[in-house]
């Protein structure tokens, strides 16, 4: 098996004190997030006051048990953690191992409908050699059967995509599309974690807040990171549509629970989509990721 290569030296970034601490958050806020959201995901349970550690959740969680958000997301980090590089073959191939061995030997008690069927599709062949490549096969395959596969399952575990190339933004963009295709062949999908890592690169680089009011970077000074035909496709939703920060603080549209799930609808054709805010659907495989 071919090792991963780790960063050169002239990858490493010194960092802050301010700048580490927000790297620590960047992992530890996904967690407790995810955490604190488990029971009420599936929207039977009204979010009334501060919400509680119930567990529960489509996976059956233990009060205090992350879901698949930050589970798959861990496998990441792991193997960012040794200085990979994730637009390496060999760095997909560990992350994609060990999706499958989350799958059929750890014990995952909640996939999404989409996910699970790629990881599915490949799990029986993930010793072999190249299971990245299968997995990203196994991906287009069902995007071309179904053209519903920009799913938020690739953004869910991203996150920490953000933090191993801080130094670039090109190499972080092409590290979150790459992780992203494993699964989900839609670019949209692959555009949305581009977006979001760079988000984080970029917070994280900032200069050191000082007590000031911090409003976070700027989604749309993300978009040269997105190939031109879609550009102006994002630039519409950060810029005025549903994902315009004067938004963030509205309740979820028609749907009397905290969570809202941003469904990717064809429209007109299955190469072309809308986002549309949506109740969870636990039979939809976009809802469900």
């Amino acid at each position: 098996m071919k090792a991963a290569r780790p960063h050169s030296a002239a990858s490493v970034v010194a960092l802050t004190d301010s700048q580490l601490d927000r790297v620590e958050g960047v992992l530890l806020a996904q967690a407790v997030g995810d955490v604190m959201g488990v029971p009420y995901e599936p929207g039977a349970i009204p979010l009334e006051g501060p919400a509680q550690l119930l567990g529960g959740g489509f996976g059956d969680y233990a009060p205090g048990e992350w879901s698949d958000d930050t589970q798959m997301a861990l496998y990441i980090a792991q193997v960012a953690a040794t200085g990979a590089d994730l637009t390496e073959e060999a760095a997909l191939d560990e992350i994609a191992r060990g999706w499958c061995r989350w799958v059929s030997v750890d014990g995952a008690t909640d996939v999404g409908v989409q996910t699970r069927a790629v990881l599915d599709a490949v799990a029986g062949t993930a010793a072999a050699p190249g299971i990245a490549a299968r997995m990203r096969a196994a991906a287009a395959a069902l995007h071309a059967r179904t053209g519903r596969t920009a799913g938020n399952g690739a953004l869910m575990r991203n996150g920490v995509v953000g933090l191993t190339r801080l130094n670039d933004r090109r190499a972080t963009a092409a590290a979150a599309r790459a992780v992203a295709e494993l699964t989900h062949a839609d670019p949209l999908a692959g555009d949305a974690c581009v977006i979001q890592a760079e988000l984080i690169r970029a917070n994280i680089m900032a200069p050191a807040w000082q007590g000031m009011p911090y409003f976070g970077a700027n989604a749309l000074a993300t978009l040269d990171l997105i190939p031109v035909a879609r550009r102006r496709y994002w630039h519409d939703l950060f810029d005025g549509g549903i994902l315009d920060a004067g938004r963030y603080q509205e309740p979820p549209a028609d749907d009397a629970s905290p969570c809202m799930h941003w469904d990717m609808r064809p429209w007109p054709s299955s190469s072309s989509t809308v986002p549309a805010t949506a109740p969870g659907r636990p039979g939809d495989a976009t809802a469900r990721r």
